[in-house]
């Protein structure tokens, strides 16, 4: 591989540095990093990179590693051979990062990966690209980050990938104005911009998630792999997981899809989301056998054996192809879109949008059978044509009443919680 020059200097001054020049000393970052053994919290190097292409490397503790501008200085990372951040205080900046496609996975599945303990570890000014994953059936991530208890910051790290963005394990992230983009590239496995597997504490805060950000020759071509924004799966049981999401735009689509594929902005099938201040969007596309997809906004699934169950908590946000109605309310832990008629299982709660642009249609409630007391579900008409949503209260009574709502104004709602005997 090409590789210039590489400065490491201690601290803001340049007492020393080590310059990797063919056919001089160091020819790899890894070189350089190694050849710094003294550096301490008070005693920190910053190892400079000069344009070329390099491999992946150990980061090492109290040490930073930085490129002169991004698309200069290119990390060059395989299965075998990633970013591997198990450091304290490190971090990366103004570097671009790519999967190299080498076929089998290997033992790492991240363009930088974590295997042991990584505490205050800052990523600033990266491009991340998969644009490839070859012949691998195994999932492809930017940051592929193991469980443990670490701390990680990031700053304007923009990733395309046509596999997964974030994969993170334990630990606390803050993320700010970070962009993730799903991109075609391959149909063989889920396109996933965050996933969180283990007890970790996540802020998002501005950026852009999701596929092609409304552009439909973004769609994936995948007909079976799941396309999600955001997500907790069931695996997850921790009931510490939090994720709170501020201030993004993120877009869910994939026009391929067939039926029973899971297309979600934001899916919790576990752990405790917040959102607050967004522009959602999901779109079915153009495809065949989209009408039976999961397409909703968020989705929680049927009550999980283990964990919370997936509680969203949802302030001010704007869904669903920015409507002017806005949705809040705190109390929500899930929000949903229906654009046909639907019945309500026991556990499904929450806010309701119900786009009825096509055709009127009816939503069914659970009955009375095994709801939980104080159960509360709200049920919003989002169309502005005259079709109308009709609320079957299937055999229980609102407030002593057992006669169907009719809801026919845009935007209005029909509100309710379940008392233990009926909705009040």
């Amino acid at each position: 591989m090409h590789a210039p020059m590489i400065n490491a200097r201690k601290g803001h001054s340049y007492n020393k540095q080590i310059r990797v020049v063919s056919p001089h000393e160091y020819q790899t970052i890894q070189a350089a990093i190694d050849s710094i053994t003294d550096a301490s919290a008070t005693k920190r190097y910053t190892v400079l990179v000069e344009p070329g292409t390099y491999a992946g490397f150990n980061m090492a503790s109290f040490v930073s590693v930085e490129g002169v501008g991004n698309r200069a200085a290119i990390i060059q990372a395989t299965s075998s051979t990633p970013v591997n951040c198990n450091c304290t205080s490190g971090s990366l900046a103004n570097l671009t990062l790519e999967y190299a496609t080498d076929g089998a996975l290997g033992s790492h599945q991240g363009i930088v990966e974590r295997t042991g303990t990584a505490e205050r570890v800052e990523f600033h000014n990266l491009d991340m690209h998969i644009t490839s994953i070859g012949t691998a059936t195994e999932m492809r991530w930017a940051f592929n980050i193991g469980t443990g208890t670490h701390q990680m910051q990031l700053n304007n790290v923009n990733i395309e990938t046509c596999a997964g963005g974030y994969r993170m394990g334990g630990g606390q992230y803050r993320l700010h104005d970070c962009n993730t983009v799903l991109i075609p590239g391959q149909t063989v496995i889920d396109h996933i911009a965050m996933q969180i597997d283990g007890a970790a504490r996540v802020d998002v805060m501005g950026g852009r998630w999701g596929t092609g950000y409304w552009v439909e020759s973004q769609d994936h071509g995948d007909d079976d792999g799941e396309t999600i924004c955001f997500y907790i799966p069931s695996t997850n049981t921790n009931s510490n997981t939090r994720l709170w999401i501020e201030g993004v735009q993120a877009y869910a689509r994939n026009a391929n899809a067939t039926a029973g594929t899971n297309v979600n902005v934001i899916r919790a099938e576990n752990g405790w989301v917040r959102v607050a201040g967004n522009n959602l969007f999901q779109v079915e596309g153009s495809g065949g056998g989209n009408y039976n997809v999961t397409y909703s906004l968020f989705r929680t699934a049927t009550q999980p054996a283990t964990g919370q169950g997936g509680r969203i908590e949802y302030f001010t946000n704007r869904p669903n192809g920015g409507q002017s109605g806005n949705a809040s309310g705190g109390e929500f832990v899930n929000v949903q879109t229906f654009t046909s008629a639907a019945s309500l299982d026991k556990y499904e709660a929450g806010l309701i949008c119900c786009n009825a642009t096509a055709g009127a249609f009816t939503v069914t409630l659970q009955g009375t059978n095994n709801v939980p007391t104080g159960q509360k579900i709200k049920i919003m008409k989002v169309n502005s044509n005259g079709n109308n949503i009709t609320v079957n209260l299937n055999g229980s009574n609102y407030q002593g009443v057992g006669t169907d709502i009719t809801i026919s104004t845009q935007y209005s709602t029909f509100e309710a919680t379940f008392n233990g005997t009926e909705w009040v």
